[in-house]
């Protein structure tokens, strides 16, 4: 992945970011369901990812990992459509083979269809349960009001950032020498790349991370975060250099962010904007890399 490729790749964003965090929420809800088809029917991983999913760029999807079906049956995925809203299963090779828009349908009935499918695919669907290990914020989806969404072209454009996101991680981990697989968490939504740099043993003593974040708590709008750590929090601020167009974040957690409505403001073309967001986040990787001490620069 080259830097041209991330700008020729670039998805024009044209909405205000800030009127995005309600159909955010209801794609949020519904992508639970994707990870408790992960955490019932998948091995367990120590670092949760048989609960993640993945983002198809090509096909505006965020796709749950690969489910090894009943005898006689194909392995297959739970994937989530963003333009159309619909819960999906696919093949192996990603091929939709049945889909449940959700729109007007309830967590519920949701369920229930995803229980139908696992049952179809010669699986125990009585091992699907509608719970998973960790809490995510409370919405009229969890108890029992309809998904509604609020326009459709958000759900595009939401499919949009995510697709940025996913060329910006892609480029940045080849520059930083990272192959790994780029991840959607279920709990805080983000899609982001962990980068540990020195270790004692197999323990990390220093690392940094960035993502693409979901509206949430700090911001109303998906931002761009880069935070950096260090074992016992010593932090050498000392050489951190300016991060326009960007800001430092400082509550509750400590890092440099980019909301997204500064792009969409700043500039209207693909290139313009794919521009302005790799040459933030090059700085801002770098003065991450700077915080911990760290000699390699990008």
């Amino acid at each position: 992945m080259k830097k041209i490729d991330v700008i020729n790749h670039w998805k024009t964003l044209k909405l205000d970011p800030r009127k995005l965090k309600s159909d955010v929420d209801n794609l949020h809800q519904a992508a639970q369901l994707l990870a408790m088809a992960g955490k019932y029917f998948i091995p367990e991983t120590t670092d949760d990812s048989h609960t993640a999913s993945r983002w198809i760029p090509e096909k505006d999807l965020q796709l749950g990992n690969l489910i090894t079906a009943g005898a006689g049956k194909h392995n297959f995925h739970v994937g989530l459509n963003y333009p159309d809203f619909a819960l999906q299963i696919l093949s192996a090779d990603s091929t939709v083979l049945t889909s449940f828009p959700l729109n007007g349908k309830t967590f519920a009935q949701a369920f229930q269809w995803l229980w139908k499918q696992m049952e179809a695919q010669g699986l125990d669907a009585g091992k699907l349960l509608p719970k998973m290990h960790f809490d995510i914020p409370d919405h009229p989806v969890k108890n029992g009001e309809p998904f509604r969404v609020e326009d459709f072209n958000h759900m595009q454009e939401l499919a949009h950032h995510r697709t940025n996101g996913h060329l910006l991680h892609e480029y940045f981990g080849e520059v930083l020498h990272r192959d790994e697989t780029i991840f959607i968490w279920p709990h805080h939504f983000d899609e982001g790349l962990y980068l540990p740099l020195t270790f004692e043993g197999e323990a990390p003593t220093s690392s940094i991370s960035f993502g693409l974040a979901m509206p949430d708590v700090y911001y109303p709008e998906p931002y761009f975060y880069i935070t950096a750590w260090q074992k016992e929090d010593v932090i050498d601020m000392k050489n951190v250099k300016s991060i326009s167009p960007g800001h430092w974040h400082s509550k509750d957690w400590s890092g440099q962010v980019l909301e997204t409505h500064i792009i969409v403001q700043a500039e209207k073309t693909a290139s313009g904007q794919a521009t302005m967001t790799i040459d933030f986040l090059q700085k801002a990787v770098n003065n991450a890399l700077s915080m911990v001490s760290s000699k390699q620069q990008i």
